[in-house]
Order: structure tokens, then C-alpha cells, then sequence
């Protein structure tokens, strides 16, 4: 039994590895391009603004996709009903998210161009929230290279997208623009996969079961928000205090450092 254990870790491990090698390298290389092609300045605002969407992005999601990792584990015919009640929970956390997020741009009273960016990175990592949501199935099942697939499919289009909207129109808000449909082109492979194998979401007219999944799920956002920080909050002092020009080259040097840091990250998630 020990060694099914041992081999589904490596299977999944993997996967992931593979699955985010394929993706990962092209959307390494298009962030490298997108600061060469839109200059410090531009990639600058693009890097505070996507900085401080993933920094409150935690906020769609607070940890229900971990928490239905853990659960659904242990029992797979709850598939549909834990899918259709954290869809539910989601769909209010986005627009709590939303607001939230623009609220904090007005505070820092950035202008009109960082503002649409913000808009539109927001409403990326609101898809990305719902498809933690299918994703967090395919590891609950531990079939991770569902997952590896089709979001590696998905990144290789938005990277090929991204260098040729690049190369034919440098702007900051198409660039972002990118992701958006990249968020969206994933959404759509991940739950209609997910749906076709697992079935259909099940909508909760319980709103206790909405209530327990999302005060059980918090716990589960805690290592996410401290992490998080960490990765981001730099960015936004920077912004802060230096401006566009000095966060535009400190993103793009900071890239390279952090590229290798999916090989533990696919190693921790195989193991969850």
C-alpha cells in the first residue's frame, strides 16, 4: 500500500512538474518580452497592478478550494454538491473581491490607465478563483494531470496571443487583456472537463452548507494570505515610495528568481 502512495505522489508530482514546465516557459519568456516591448515605465504599472490584485485576490476564494480538496478526498460523491455550493460562495466572494480591490486603487489614487488594468486583472483572477474551484476536484481525485493538460493547453494559447499582440501593438492595457482571455480560455477547458467526468454541480438551497464551507475554509487561507503577502507587498511599497520606473525593473529581475519555484510548489500539492 505504502508504494501505491509513493507512486501516486510521483505520478501526480509529475504531471504538474511537466504540465507547468510546458506552460510556464512561455508565459517566462512573453514576461521577459512585455517588459523589453512596453518599456519600465509601462511594465511597471502593469507589475503594481498585478501586485496588488493577487495580493487581495485570496479574497475569492478564502480557502473553500483547499477545504474541498481535504473533503472530497475522503468522499467522491460529494463532488457535485461541494461544486455547486462553492461556486455559490465564490460568485458573492468575487464581487466582494472586486470591489475591494478597486476601492484600494482609489485610495492610492492612481490614474485612469492603472485603473482599467486593475479592472481587467481583477476579472482575471476572479476566473482563476472559479477554477480553483474544478481544479481542486481533479487533486481531490488526485488525477492532477487533468489539470497539468489543460492548463498548460491554456497558457500555451494566451503566451502564443500575448507575443503576437506584442509584437503587432505594444500596449500595456492589450497585454493585460491577455490574461483576461487566457483566465477565461482555462475556465472553460477545467469545467467543462470536470463537468463531463464528475457531473453537473449540484445548487445548494442550504445556505448552511454555503456558511460551513466558507467558515471552514478561512483556516485554510492563512498560509495563502501570509504567503501571498510575502511574495507581493515589496511591489507595493515600492510603487509607493519609488514609483512606476523603479517597480518596472525590480519586477523584471525578480521574475527570473521566482521561475523555479513551481518544482516545489507541484511537489507540495501532490502531497496535500
Amino acid at each position: 500500500m505504502a508504494a501505491s502512495v509513493y507512486t501516486r505522489i510521483l505520478r501526480n508530482t509529475v504531471s504538474l512538474i511537466l504540465g507547468r514546465i510546458f506552460s510556464r516557459i512561455f508565459l517566462f519568456f512573453l514576461l521577459i518580452y512585455a517588459a523589453r516591448v512596453l518599456g519600465v515605465e509601462k511594465y511597471g504599472v502593469f507589475s503594481y497592478a498585478f501586485a496588488l490584485v493577487c495580493l487581495f485576490a485570496v479574497s475569492m476564494d478564502l480557502g473553500i478550494s483547499r477545504y474541498s480538496v481535504q473533503q472530497l478526498s475522503r468522499d467522491h460523491t460529494k463532488i457535485p454538491v461541494f461544486m455547486g455550493g462553492s461556486l455559490m460562495v465564490k460568485a458573492v466572494l468575487i464581487c466582494c473581491g472586486i470591489v475591494l480591490i478597486m476601492s484600494v486603487g482609489l485610495i492610492m489614487r492612481r490614474d485612469m490607465e492603472t485603473m482599467s488594468i486593475l479592472i481587467i486583472l481583477a476579472s482575471y483572477v476572479a476566473l482563476d478563483s472559479l477554477t480553483m474551484t474544478f481544479t481542486s476536484i481533479f487533486q481531490a481525485v488526485e488525477r492532477m494531470s487533468y489539470q497539468a493538460i489543460l492548463v498548460s493547453i491554456s497558457n500555451i494559447v494566451m503566451s502564443m496571443m500575448g507575443f503576437l499582440f506584442l509584437y503587432l501593438m505594444p500596449n500595456v492595457l492589450l497585454f493585460s487583456a491577455i490574461y483576461l482571455f487566457g483566465g477565461l480560455l482555462r475556465l472553460i477547458l477545467v469545467s467543462w472537463w470536470c463537468i463531463r467526468i464528475y457531473g453537473a454541480p449540484q445548487w445548494i438551497t442550504d445556505f448552511s452548507f454555503c456558511r460551513n464551507l466558507l467558515r471552514k475554509g478561512i483556516p485554510f487561507s492563512m498560509v495563502t494570505i501570509f504567503v501571498t503577502i510575502y511574495y507581493y507587498i515589496d511591489t507595493i511599497i515600492l510603487s509607493a515610495y519609488s514609483g512606476n520606473d523603479i517597480v518596472g525593473y525590480y519586477n523584471a529581475a525578480y521574475r527570473l528568481i521566482e521561475a523555479p519555484l513551481f518544482l516545489v510548489a507541484a511537489f507540495t500539492t501532490a502531497i496535500f
